[in-house]
């Protein structure tokens, strides 16, 4: 399927909790509410965000990749960086208010009233 939207971030550098557990175990002591238990370190992840026209917003957020960084083909000047966060932060923004507005439309009208009633 194509997906079209707006990009939001992308960074292959965000620092993430990892488990050093096999996931069963983890998951066990995220049941048992012991997960504070659990060994981790802080591991790179690869970060991908972006605002699709048919099915919001989407996220894929993974330390399992290999990823070779090669040096940079360029770099943003920071007039180029602050335009480039302000846009991700306006297509943040227009996400949200697109999902309120759906979330909205699923109230029914009684629902609503009785909202605004003490």
């Amino acid at each position: 399927m194509n997906q079209t939207g707006s990009v939001g971030d992308i960074t292959a550098s965000q620092k993430v909790k990892k488990f050093t557990v096999p996931d069963e175990e983890w998951m066990q002591a995220l049941k048992e509410r012991r997960l504070h238990e659990v060994p981790w370190e802080m591991k790179n992840a690869l970060y991908l965000e972006w605002f699709s026209d048919f099915n919001g917003r989407i996220v894929v957020q993974t330390t399992d990749y290999e990823i070779t960084i090669s040096e940079r083909q360029w770099e943003l000047d920071p007039d180029e960086h602050a335009a480039q966060q302000a846009l991700n932060e306006a297509d943040m923004e227009a996400y949200l208010e697109q999902l309120e507005k759906s979330l909205d439309q699923e109230i029914p009208e009684n629902e609503e009233e009785s909202k605004d009633e003490p």
